[in-house]
């Protein structure tokens, strides 16, 4: 049996076939992606080695300043204690000062405190307590509510007289008698009464109590012409006064006129009936309003309030 021999032939190496040929609008299109590919690709890892290269000369100065600090801190370590104890101690001057004065200054006003002073808001403010407002506060409010019970109503002859009666004792017979601010001291020369307190109109300097004003009640609705409290009247009459908003004869309020009152401001708990007419209300409130804040009378309009 004669072996078999393999024998190799080389075979040359053929070359690959060439490609198409393409419409040369098809050819135009595909080199300008390619340019427009090979161009995008080409500037991305430039913007991204930018904000590396910034990223890490951010990172090496903030470690070789904490370095050198924690090398300081590590030598010297009574000196940084000693030199921050001091500079607290100085930053709380201030501080420690009120102790033994008037303490510290502090502001509320929520206006103040955000808004600009340079802001136009806080010029219009400005504008506006100059015309209304010149004593820098508004009319201290001090007000009592009554209330009916057993689900009754106020709008009565003599619920408003008894309200009536409460008001003209407090205007006639409350006094401040002492300051009390930390420690309480006598007030002189004597006692001070509503009618020195009192808000009043503007330029009235007199301490009559018949020209201290009247408002935040429903009293101004039953004043005649001659400043007498008309309160002799049937339920009806006081009902109807109420719900049309217009008082007595010679009233601020008068039947007829062009102005009523808001009694909204003054009653509570209205009720009506199917028919929308006015039956009862539950509440009156009865205001005694002080005249605006000043140095020499805060102490007395806070006497008063608190009793």
């Amino acid at each position: 049996v004669k072996p078999l021999r393999r024998t190799f032939a080389r075979v040359p190496a053929r070359a690959p076939p060439a490609p198409a040929a393409l419409p040369p609008s098809a050819r135009a299109a595909r080199t300008g992606t390619r340019r427009r590919a090979v161009s995008c690709s080409s500037r991305m890892p430039r913007c991204t080695g930018l904000q590396v290269r910034a990223s890490q000369a951010v990172h090496r100065r903030f470690y070789s300043v904490f370095a050198a600090w924690g090398r300081l801190l590590s030598r010297r370590p009574w000196l940084i204690i000693l030199v921050s104890l001091c500079a607290a101690v100085l930053a709380s001057t201030k501080l420690l000062l009120s102790f033994g004065g008037d303490g510290l200054p502090y502001q509320s006003n929520g206006d103040k405190l955000w808004v600009p002073e340079d802001a136009e808001a806080s010029k219009d403010q400005e504008s506006f307590d100059a015309a209304f407002n010149p004593t820098g506060a508004f009319t201290r409010q001090n007000f009592v509510y009554f209330l009916a019970t057993s689900g009754g109503t106020v709008l009565t002859a003599p619920i408003l007289q008894e309200v009536y009666r409460f008001r003209e004792l407090a205007r006639r017979n409350l006094t401040a008698t002492d300051i009390c601010d930390g420690g309480c001291s006598p007030l002189t020369p004597s006692a001070v009464g509503y009618s020195e307190v009192c808000d009043r109109a503007a330029g009235d300097a007199s301490s009559e109590l018949s020209q201290c004003l009247t408002y935040g009640s429903a009293f101004p609705l039953f004043e005649d012409g001659s400043g007498n409290v008309v309160l002799d009247l049937t339920d009806a009459e006081i009902l109807e006064m109420v719900e049309s908003g217009t008082g007595v004869a010679g009233s601020l309020y008068p039947p007829g006129g062009n102005v009523t009152f808001d009694v909204r401001r003054v009653f509570g708990g209205l009720e009506y009936d199917g028919a929308g007419k006015l039956v009862s209300a539950k509440a009156v409130k009865l205001g005694l309003p002080l005249e605006g804040y000043k140095s020499s009378v805060d102490a007395v309009k806070d006497q008063l309030e608190a009793a």
